[in-house]
């Protein structure tokens, strides 16, 4: 982004609500009963210690439960190398959007030693997102203009000398998300991929809604070949885009 157009947004738009309006509890889920949970959350992510799986489903704070959800649908997000890495013998499981939620349940398949849930509340902002765009370019909603929390973000970001390839994902939980949530999701992912995987920022170079807006994702400029941390092993020269929802079924 030219440094101009950069100005006028951030003169444009309001600052980020933060705080109470974005937080998170970490907390075990006992092995015993299998239940966890929390005074509120709209999302959910799932750490785990062996070699076995996890799935989970929620309460609504209606009282209706989810489906049954595997934690880990695409195992292989995440970064590259040692300067950043997961949280060393843990098991990382993709953050879910659940809607307003109070209560988890677990299975266990093979060897699960311990299971550990983050509890994420991202409250939705009232403010309509104003998209920004050069020439020849789409529309994309800035860091700024999501509410990115810059004061968690850790390190320097890193670049490719080039571009090889894209890789699309997508960051499973509920389809039923309204327009005015989606910048609620994106914010939820950036807290639980720093503060929860121990990554220096959000993992994906871009997000896209179903709604069809673009979310500017890692931290190092819209217009810069910047490493992710969406493929381990592959995060260098390529672009990582995740669509917003669960695109397991055709």
């Amino acid at each position: 982004m030219k440094p101009l157009l950069a100005a006028l947004v951030a003169l444009a738009l309001p600052a980020p609500a933060l705080g109470a309006d974005l937080s998170v509890a970490t907390k075990d889920v006992s092995l015993r009963t299998k239940t966890g949970s929390a005074k509120r959350f709209n999302m959910v992510g799932l750490h785990w210690r062996g070699s076995g799986s996890v799935l989970f489903r929620t309460r609504a704070t209606n009282g209706r439960w989810s489906i049954w959800r595997s934690a880990a649908p695409e195992e292989e997000d995440g970064p590259d190398g040692r300067d950043e890495r997961s949280r060393p013998g843990w098991r990382i499981g993709n953050p879910y959007w659940t809607g307003p939620a109070n209560r988890l349940q677990v299975r266990t398949l093979g060897r699960v030693r311990r299971v550990r849930a983050h509890y994420i509340w991202s409250r939705e902002q009232g403010a309509p997102l104003r998209a920004i765009s050069s020439a020849g370019s789409p529309l994309i909603l800035s860091r700024l203009a999501w509410g990115a929390n810059e004061r968690i973000r850790r390190g320097r970001p890193k670049y490719a000398n080039a571009l090889r390839f894209s890789l699309v994902h997508h960051t499973a939980g509920s389809n039923t998300y309204t327009r005015a949530q989606s910048a609620a999701i994106v914010r939820g992912i950036q807290l639980y991929h720093v503060r929860s995987n121990g990554w220096d920022d959000i993992g994906y170079n871009f997000l896209i809604d179903k709604f069809g807006q673009v979310f500017e994702g890692r931290f190092g400029g819209i217009d810069r070949n910047v490493v992710g941390a969406h493929a381990q092993g592959f995060n260098q020269g390529s672009v990582g885009v995740a669509l917003l929802g669960n695109y397991d079924a055709g």
